[in-house]
């Protein structure tokens, strides 16, 4: 059984599939989605949203952030979230629905 807090094989499907995404959409010029994920609390200490990994300024200008750039930005969460995650995080509605599917 896992706790609220573990990411679970939900949680890394949203991952994959946010991912796959912005693969089709930088192959056909499509505006990448965002990969907030719906909990959307900034840590103090870190300044990261504890959904997304991203900073303030990160999500105020993702709109504006050419696909090279979102790209860049989605790998470097997903090193930022690797490096300083313990591994544990909120449980978002969109895993709960994922895991129920």
């Amino acid at each position: 059984m896992t706790g609220e807090n573990e990411i679970t094989k939900g949680d890394f499907k949203v991952l994959l599939n946010l991912s796959r995404q912005a693969d089709k959409a930088m192959e056909k010029g499509i505006p990448i989605p965002s990969p907030c994920v719906g909990v959307c609390q900034i840590n103090a200490s870190t300044r990261f949203c504890l959904g997304c990994w991203r900073t303030l300024k990160e999500v105020a200008h993702w709109s504006r952030y050419s696909n090279g750039e979102k790209e860049n930005l989605m790998r470097e969460l997903i090193e930022r979230r690797d490096r300083l995650s313990s591994g544990k995080r909120r449980a978002t509605r969109r895993s709960r629905r994922l895991k129920q599917s």
